[in-house]
């Protein structure tokens, strides 16, 4: 066998060629993938070589070819041209068998997938000659620096921990598959009887098979290749916009010149996409196994007039309405000097009937198309739209077809609902002035903008129908109608822009609204002396917002922010609602209770706190009717010289948008912004911008294949326990109240939980849960959480609500201390975010108070 010397300890190794890489690999810890220097050590070649994979192509080309007898007769009966030519034909001079000049053809970043013949039918039963004895020791090292590498590779450490766990699992599952055929074996040998021939060979063979377990998938055509013949992949379609020029270069004539392209955007099937999300593992039991309450009450899209109105229209079909989302985002530094170019351009649809607890699951928002805000910008977003209307068409007519063995066959038909985005977005989507100092840029109504400076309450003569719709696009004048064009979108059947009154709270209220009137208000109380800037912070440094909203601990307020009420806020918009809801408690104890901005800001925060409910009365819609005119009528007192802005105008029709809907939080879109951060992480990591949005579409595509494969069920995918441990009741304080609860004996053990994460909800020990709401809240304090038979249980103490304190905009609560301990499931809640009690900074008030994040009306 051919025998190499080692580059390294110039060491003669036997064994060819997989001898002399096991040798780099468990001595030196070089791999076909390192980086390094490396200077071949073949007779007088002194090659460098910076890479593993360029060692070991130099070593089969300009070393091997030379070695063996076959490979020289093939070349002098071929002209002595072929094997001297590398795959891609490129021409490399051999001399006295070794390389007498250094291969400058040889592509270092090519990783080597073929081998010659005399290499690749070495046999793993060959002997490996070794220079020396393989311990433990050798794959600690070799794991070591695998590691070593992660950390010092662009990856925060939170990768490289998920990257060491993985592979952790990965060589355990070997293991297991070998011990589970080696063991019957060994037992066998035990006893005296001797494997067979037949065994033997199994043996050989799975050790073999296991020496490469990526041969599968070691590349990304492979990886892509894998997930299509599995049916789980839906790659991007290119669609064309239109055509374009572009700058080439070309490298072997050495000029550059313009060439006319296709200029497209990455369009991923909507059918397809849909079918395989809805043939996971527990979705359409979870969609059709809602029931909602008879009650009075909107609970969701079900009650409302919309929806009621479409599924009377095809009363034996099943709907499964769905929501599509736009937004731009930058994908680099948006103060540098690439802001723009590559900014993207996203639509997301997402299915509106899936239970509210994993809608907030990023994975559960689908990406449907990808461009260039450039192109858009070109061609218009109605030419993405067309594309998508024309399938959306088609699903309409045929539906797909649901074929899930031992839970759900059939045919479910999914409508556009709802388009959501920003008031931006929408217009732009909608067809309508995408300037809000337009005469007419409501999309919901035909109100002048001098008219809606100063409005209070909803006109129910101006509002957009079907039929002046088709009349102001007869006029053709978006000066005087507010319409730009028809969109694409009003082809889909039972769907027309004017039934689209999805309003998006956070653009609307927390990038809006409350940051505009905090901090008109704050800047009055500053003036006034009541509150200086400095305590202000100093405040909101120190005040508990617990564990569950220390993440969004609002940033320190600037005197710059208070004088300038229209500008930018300095708060993400999950900050601004966390601000907003403890700012009665973190300065209210400043505040005199007559006075009139306090008024106004609790006026507002009532507002607030009314739409993001999870459920209203259609009573409370008119309820909410007056609290917005209340609220406008005293803005306009208190800030004469300040007119109503546009998202003060969209909250007149908020009232009128709940009954025809129901409860707005559904259609928010904060998780859908979200998704952009996953896509702006992909593009940092790949720093490869020459067709950015297809890169971005094929690297969601690849990973949404691989969530697809692994077939997790829905339900499971909203629940991680992160620490637990198991224990007896009886080693427990209050184990007596546990058995009681339980129903177990305190000899018996049980699973207890430190943290779980639910529904995107981090639950722990000692955090407030909000049990019932009849006539008021109805708290409880977890004890314990624990898991029986794979259901997870809060061990929860009552405590007593005894008012709600109007001034703090929270409820005093109490610990009833002769309260027993209750079970509580997840699904007996009445709202699964955790919450905390919390202290005013009034040295004679010391009541404990709830901030609750929603009110029921």
């Amino acid at each position: 066998m051919t025998s190499f010397t080692c580059c390294k300890c110039l060491q003669k190794i036997p064994g060819g060629m997989r001898g002399l890489f096991t040798h780099l690999k468990l001595v030196h810890l070089i791999l076909t993938s390192t980086c390094t220097k490396i200077i071949c050590a073949e007779g007088s070649c002194k090659t460098v070589l910076w890479r593993g994979s360029s060692y070991k192509r130099h070593l089969i080309v300009g070393h091997m070819n030379a070695r063996h007898n076959e490979c020289n007769e093939r070349q002098e009966q071929d002209g002595g041209n072929d094997h001297n030519n590398e795959p891609g034909g490129k021409s490399v001079e051999v001399t006295g068998g070794h390389v007498g000049e250094p291969v400058h053809n040889v592509n270092e970043d090519e990783d080597l997938n073929h081998e010659p013949a005399a290499v690749m039918h070495e046999t793993i039963d060959e002997t490996v000659g070794q220079t020396r004895e393989y311990s433990l020791q050798d794959i600690h090292d070799s794991v070591a620096v695998f590691i070593a590498r992660l950390h010092s590779s662009a990856v925060p450490t939170s990768f490289i921990q998920a990257a060491v766990q993985e592979c952790k699992n990965l060589v355990e599952t070997i293991v297991c598959h070998v011990d589970a055929k080696l063991s019957p074996l060994l037992v066998n040998i035990e006893t005296g009887k001797l494997p067979s021939a037949e065994e033997i060979e199994e043996m050989k063979s799975l050790l073999k098979s296991l020496k490469t377990p990526f041969r599968e998938m070691e590349t990304e055509f492979m990886q892509t290749k894998y997930l299509c013949s599995g049916g789980v992949l839906v790659p991007p379609v290119a669609k064309v916009l239109g055509k374009g020029y572009k700058v080439h270069t070309d490298r072997l004539k050495g000029r550059i010149y313009q060439e006319q392209v296709n200029e497209t955007f990455q369009y991923i099937p909507i059918r397809e996409t849909k079918k395989r999300f809805l043939q996971q593992p527990g979705v359409m039991s979870s969609i059709l196994s809602q029931h909602e309450p008879d009650d009075g009450f909107l609970h969701s899209y079900r009650d409302g007039l919309y929806f009621k109105q479409m599924a009377s229209q095809t009363p034996e079909e099943i709907i499964l309405p769905v929501l599509l989302y736009s937004d731009d985002f930058e994908t680099v530094n948006p103060l540098g000097s690439r802001k723009g170019i590559h900014k993207l351009t996203a639509v997301y649809l997402c299915f509106l009937c899936l239970p509210s607890k994993y809608q907030a699951s990023l994975q559960n928002i689908i990406l449907v198309a990808l461009a260039t805000t450039p192109q858009i910008a070109k061609y218009n977003i109605d030419s993405v739209l067309a594309v998508i209307s024309v399938e959306m068409q088609e699903l309409e007519k045929t539906g797909i077809e649901i074929v899930i063995p031992g839970e759900y066959k059939g045919l479910v038909k999914p409508p556009l609902f709802q388009v959501t985005g920003d008031n931006l977005a929408l217009n732009l989507m909608l067809g309508y002035v995408t300037s809000f100092t337009a005469s007419y840029y409501c999309r919901i109504c035909k109100m002048r903008r001098n008219v809606a400076k100063t409005a209070t309450v909803e006109d129910a003569k101006v509002l957009r129908t079907q039929r002046n719709f088709a009349e102001d696009i007869e006029k053709d004048n978006f000066k005087e109608t507010g319409i730009k064009q028809c969109s694409s979108l009003n082809t889909i059947p039972y769907y027309h822009v004017v039934s689209n009154l999805a309003l998006d709270i956070m653009h609307d209220f927390q990038e809006g609204i409350l940051p505009l009137e905090m901090k008109l208000i704050l800047n009055e109380l500053v003036a006034k002396e009541i509150i200086s800037v400095d305590e202000l912070n100093s405040r909101l440094k120190s005040f508990n917002f617990g564990l569950i909203d220390k993440t969004n601990r609002p940033s320190p307020i600037l005197s710059s922010h208070l004088t300038n009420p229209a500008g930018a806020s300095g708060q993400k918009a999950a900050q601004m609602k966390c601000l907003a809801i403890f700012l009665p408690l973190i300065i209210g104890d400043k505040v005199e209770e007559d006075s009139d901005l306090w008024e106004l800001y609790l006026l507002l925060l009532e507002i607030f706190k009314l739409i993001i409910a999870p459920r209203m009365s259609r009573a409370a819609t008119y309820f909410l009717k007056n609290k917005i005119e209340e609220h406008h009528i005293l803005f306009k007192r208190l800030f004469p010289e300040r007119t109503l802005t546009p998202k003060q105008h969209n909250c007149i029709h908020y009232p009128r948008a709940i009954r025809f809907l129901g409860p707005l939080i559904q259609y928010s879109v904060i998780r859908m912004e979200a998704k952009h951060k996953q896509l702006k992480g992909w593009a940092k990591t790949s720093n490869n911008f020459i067709n950015i949005a297809k890169s971005l579409a094929d690297k969601h595509q690849q990973a949404q294949g691989f969530n697809f494969m692994m077939k997790q069920h829905i339900a499971s995918r909203s629940v991680e326990i992160k620490s637990q441990s198991v224990v007896w009741i009886s080693s427990l304080l209050c184990s007596d109240e546990m058995c009681e609860a339980l129903g177990c004996s305190p000899e018996e053990h049980i699973t207890l939980v430190r943290t779980a994460e639910i529904n995107g909800y981090t639950f722990r020990p000692n955090v407030m849960v909000l049990v019932k709401w009849e006539d008021e809240p109805l708290f409880a304090k977890v004890e314990h959480i624990v898991v029986i038979e794979s259901d997870i249980k809060l061990l929860t103490r009552p405590w007593t609500t005894l008012y709600f304190h109007h001034h703090y905009s929270a409820y005093a609560v109490k610990e009833d201390v002769n309260s027993k301990l209750q079970v509580v499931t997840m699904r007996e809640l009445f709202h699964h975010k955790p919450l905390h009690t919390v202290n005013c900074y009034d040295p004679q008030d010391s009541q404990a108070y709830i901030a609750m994040h929603f009110k029921l009306a």
